[in-house]
């Protein structure tokens, strides 16, 4: 789904953007997981660049 696309910080929640539910063909690099205040989450390398997320993560 295209709506990673518009997360620009922080944990990411599918599905929080309505206006981006499409399929979309995309690659991201797993490079860690972890818990923060009892949410678990993946940390991944986007192809988006340095302005996408925190950093290009």
């Amino acid at each position: 789904l295209l709506s990673c696309k518009f997360n620009l910080a922080g944990v990411y929640h599918p599905f929080t953007f309505p206006e981006a539910q499409e399929l979309y063909g995309h690659c991201a690099k797993l490079i860690g997981w972890g818990v923060s205040d009892g949410e678990e989450y993946w940390l991944y390398m986007n192809t988006w660049g340095r302005e996408w997320g925190e950093g290009g993560l």
